[in-house]
């Protein structure tokens, strides 16, 4: 998936409560270039999953999997504290830091 493709779809990950919808519906989007009757491909649906996965990926569940209090994952990456608790009291962290953590703590890699 090149840059264009990536940036396309992760807007749409987020603008989509099911997992599943998302994966069928982008799995055939004609961003991918195919002829209509193309096989999809197993890996390009495993990708879109985890596409989908990291964009709906709350930061708190990040900060979870790391182990880490909040204090402990604020510190870590530079964080104020109340940024922090904002961010997973009322879900407003921006998608390009949540991506960016994501990526740094291992969670996604394109």
């Amino acid at each position: 998936m090149n840059d264009k493709q990536f940036c396309v779809l992760w807007g749409e990950a987020l603008s989509y409560a099911d997992r599943d919808g998302f994966i069928s519906d982008a799995a055939l989007s004609s961003i991918w270039g195919d002829a209509e009757d193309a096989q999809i491909s197993a890996d390009r649906l495993r990708e879109l999953g985890r596409l989908w996965d990291a964009a709906n990926m709350p930061v708190r569940r990040i900060r979870d999997h790391l182990g880490l209090t909040q204090a402990e994952f604020a510190q870590r990456y530079l964080i104020p504290m109340r940024t922090l608790q904002r961010w997973e009291k009322d879900g407003t962290c921006p998608d390009c830091t949540r991506l960016l953590l994501l990526q740094v703590t291992g969670l996604y890699s394109r």
